[in-house]
């Protein structure tokens, strides 16, 4: 039926190939294989909000991100489907905090920082809006495939790259950023995580 990753406490339900509402999923970068992840250190510029990194370990539990609907969306039956074009939020399971970019310049490469703020829905805003754009020409989102995640309120693409690499308190993580550029940059796809069996 399904199999279970004990270390890190991960569903994987066989055949599942979709992409659903209500899933917790890691996010790799394509370019490095860094997962997208986040954790209560603060950024010392900018917003100070929680910081969005990049981590090469794959089984940190801070790279875990609920799949959620668009702010303001009715509430989704878990298991629904993402399509191809949704706009979707990103909570960060261990915080709370939603996935969200503005124009504030980043600390490493001086493009715009990607933070992870608010808490759950009480504090969301559309900065926390993302839109699925996927790259393989499926109508759903499905695992493993090619994606970028555009920002509809700025036009902005979230992205990192191997030449911006943090320092202490998080030695070696890459920045995340989002920027106007569609390259291998902005190119992700899902890793580990809890899927569910999906319904149409």
């Amino acid at each position: 039926m399904f199999w279970m990753l004990s270390s890190c406490g991960f569903l994987n339900f066989s055949g599942v190939k979709e992409v659903s509402y209500g899933s917790s999923i890691k996010l790799a970068h394509k370019e490095t294989g860094y997962r997208l992840h986040s954790h209560d250190v603060k950024y010392g510029s900018g917003s100070r909000e929680n910081s969005v990194t990049g981590n090469r370990f794959a089984h940190d539990p801070n790279s875990l991100w609920l799949v959620k609907p668009k702010l303001g969306a009715p509430v989704l039956e878990q298991g629904t489907p993402v399509k191809c074009g949704d706009t979707i939020r990103l909570e960060h399971v261990a915080t709370g905090c939603n996935l969200h970019t503005h124009k504030v310049r980043s600390p490493l490469s001086s493009q715009w920082e990607v933070c992870a703020d608010g808490y759950r829905d009480d504090a969301s805003d559309p900065g926390d809006n993302f839109n699925v754009e996927c790259l393989e020409g499926s109508d759903h989102w499905l695992r493993g495939e090619q994606i970028r995640l555009k920002h509809p309120a700025t036009g902005l693409y979230l992205g990192s790259s191997a030449k911006y690499a943090y320092g202490a308190p998080v030695q070696g993580q890459l920045e995340i950023f989002s920027t106007w550029e569609k390259t291998q940059g902005t190119v992700w796809h899902t890793k580990e995580g809890l899927y569910f069996p999906v319904h149409n």
